[in-house]
């Protein structure tokens, strides 16, 4: 009668341990480092507090970017430092003809991630019209709220359009329009009163 406890044994034992080891390792295998990479350098812009200054950087910097396409809508995210210096900016996403998905996990991720103090979001209208639809007030706003909650400041929406001779201008800034408010909370209903009849004595 043989022993279990013979070489064999110990060398089976160590090979199903290893098997084991590997397989438990290969589940944390999507697991890795992150690493932030700047796409492409250019030239130091300075500060940009206002809308003039914002589409300025678009016309320099977002434009020519070789992922921007002019026949769709495409959103992007300026991140700023607290002097109001602009540190860069991310193309959040390209949408339709008439429509971008915008969502603000994906708006402040370059934010955080370049510890931006506050941003500006910028998305063109390929029709040329520059005036905000009623979605692109909501998101604005929706931003706001987000950007309170991760004291990211948002300082303003702009929508970059074409000019005409009736509109010198070749964007519109949701701030200047008086947009650029969270919606107040509604005040909460009263319950109502119920009236209850007084019965007649019966004589």
């Amino acid at each position: 009668m043989k022993s279990n406890t013979g070489p064999q044994k110990n060398s089976k034992t160590q090979s199903q341990f290893r098997n084991s080891r590997r397989n438990s390792c290969s589940k944390y295998s999507k697991l890795g480092e992150f690493r932030v990479l700047t796409l492409r350098e250019g030239p130091w812009f300075g500060t940009a507090n206002k809308p003039a200054r914002i589409a300025d950087y678009y016309l320099e910097n977002i434009v020519t970017d070789a992922r921007f396409n002019t026949e769709t809508e495409t959103l992007v995210c300026v991140a700023m430092n607290a002097r109001r210096e602009i540190l860069g900016h991310s193309i959040v996403a390209n949408g339709l003809l008439d429509t971008v998905l915008c969502h603000p996990r994906e708006v402040f991720r370059a934010a955080i991630i370049a510890n931006s103090a506050a941003i500006v979001i910028i998305h063109n209208h390929p029709s040329g019209d520059p005036n905000p639809s009623e979605p692109d007030i909501k998101i604005t706003r929706d931003l706001i709220r987000a950007g309170q909650i991760l004291k990211i400041e948002v300082l303003d929406h702009l929508i970059m359009g074409c000019a005409t001779p009736e509109r010198p201008k070749t964007w519109a800034s949701l701030r200047e329009l008086g947009y650029f408010f969270a919606d107040p909370m509604p005040p909460t209903p009263k319950p109502a009163r119920r009236c209850r009849k007084k019965s007649k004595a019966r004589r």
